[in-house]
C-alpha cells in the first residue's frame, strides 16, 4: 500500500511548499501586470485599424483570472501563515471555478465573433511565425512583407472609406 502524504487542515507545511506558493502568487503577479496591456490592446482593435495583432491564447488567460486569484489568495496564505486551511476558501473556490467555466466558454465566442467580423471587414492575415504567436490581420498585403513574412490571406476591399 502506498504511503500518502495528506495535509491536513491547520497542520503546518514545509519550506518547498511554501516556496511553490510564492512561484504561484509570482506567476499571478506577472498575469496582473500584463492583463491591462491585453485588454487596452483588445479595445483598440475594435476601432478597426489597418494592423491588428490578435492572440487567441490572450482571451483565455483572462478567462482564467477568477480561479487564479483564488489560488493566488490560497497560496499566499500559505506561504504567510505556513498553515493549511483549504476548507475556509473551499466555497469561494467553486463559485471561481464556475465563474472561470463560464469565462472560457465567453473567451471561446468572443475569439470566434472577433475573427468572423474581422474576416466581414475585409482583414487577411500574415503566416505566423509560431504556433502561440499572434496573429497579424492587416488591410494592406504588403505589411505582411514589412515584417518578414509571408500573406496567409489576401485583404480584401469590403468597405471603403
Amino acid at each position: 500500500m502506498k504511503n500518502k502524504s495528506v495535509i491536513k487542515v491547520g497542520e503546518t507545511v514545509s519550506i518547498k511548499e511554501r516556496l511553490s506558493s510564492l512561484l504561484a502568487a509570482g506567476i499571478f503577479s506577472l498575469g496582473c501586470i500584463f492583463a491591462p496591456s491585453i485588454i487596452s490592446n483588445y479595445i483598440i482593435s475594435l476601432t478597426y485599424p489597418d494592423i491588428i495583432s490578435f492572440n487567441r491564447l490572450e482571451t483565455f488567460i483572462l478567462a482564467i483570472t477568477p480561479a487564479s486569484t483564488v489560488y493566488f489568495i490560497m497560496f499566499l496564505h500559505l506561504s504567510i501563515t505556513g498553515k493549511n486551511y483549504l476548507a475556509k476558501f473551499k466555497s469561494i473556490l467553486i463559485y471561481s471555478l464556475r465563474l472561470t467555466f463560464f469565462g472560457l466558454v465567453v473567451a471561446f465566442i468572443f475569439n470566434w465573433h472577433f475573427t468572423t467580423v474581422l474576416d466581414q471587414h475585409g482583414y487577411g492575415t500574415c503566416w505566423k511565425r509560431s504556433l502561440y504567436s499572434e496573429t497579424l490581420y492587416i488591410k494592406d498585403a504588403e505589411e505582411c512583407k514589412k515584417r518578414g513574412t509571408e500573406v496567409l490571406r489576401k485583404p480584401r476591399l469590403v468597405y471603403q472609406q
